[in-house]
């Protein structure tokens, strides 16, 4: 079962040693999700996955990306009435600045990312079907629990005692609460893990001697 937020806090303080005085709901959350943020910023969560729709206007070549998009993994394009999509070249913004002294508008080829703002070239000369890939940050900590599999609600737990225990000062055992966190994290897999199947040494293989 998930471990709720209500419970994460619950758990966090009987670690700590502490009551709801002494770390208030603020506080505790605090510490929960900084160890959500580091977590999630480091292992791959298929929660992170999204995908982001949106058409082009002729003329255009800017428009705003999803306010919690992280990352950009694809972008493919569909000209109208056309079933097929074609993937889109991923440049460096510094190279689209150099590409960006014309102003011809045509079917656009490459894109790149300018802060919040996702950027074509050539611009669109007409109403194309842009979809987008990418990875959203996650959300903090809701009442239900974290976006992630359940089995590492137990890892974000223990990343919020090890930093609870640094908070006062308490370095042995905030360093104990840190190298379990590091077991359980070394014991489970993501899900992205979990559904690759091609792996290399995935079979048994036995070696036999060679025939003289």
């Amino acid at each position: 079962m998930p471990l709720s937020l209500a419970v994460l806090r619950q758990d966090l303080r009987t670690h700590l040693g502490m009551d709801v005085l002494d770390l208030p709901d603020t506080q505790a959350d605090l510490l929960l999700n900084r160890a959500w943020w580091m977590l999630s910023s480091q292992l791959r969560f298929s929660e992170k996955d999204a995908v982001y729709d949106f058409s082009t206007t002729a003329g255009d070549d800017t428009y705003a990306l999803p306010t919690d998009s992280d990352a950009l993994q694809k972008v493919i394009l569909q000209e109208p009435g056309d079933d097929a999509w074609e993937p889109l070249t991923n440049i460096a913004d510094w190279d689209m600045f150099k590409l960006k002294d014309t102003d011809a508008q045509d079917r656009p080829t490459h894109y790149s990312r300018r802060g919040s703002n996702f950027i074509l070239w050539p611009n669109p000369d007409n109403v194309y079907d842009i979809s987008v890939k990418y990875l959203r940050t996650l959300a903090d900590i809701q009442a239900y629990g974290p976006d992630a599999p359940q089995e590492w609600h137990e890892v974000i737990l223990w990343g919020g005692v090890s930093r609870g225990f640094y908070a006062i000062g308490d370095w042995t055992r905030g360093q104990e609460a840190q190298a379990q966190q590091s077991l359980l994290i070394q014991s489970l897999d993501t899900e992205e893990t979990k559904d690759h199947e091609d792996r290399v040494f995935s079979g048994l293989r036995v070696y036999r001697r060679r025939y003289p």
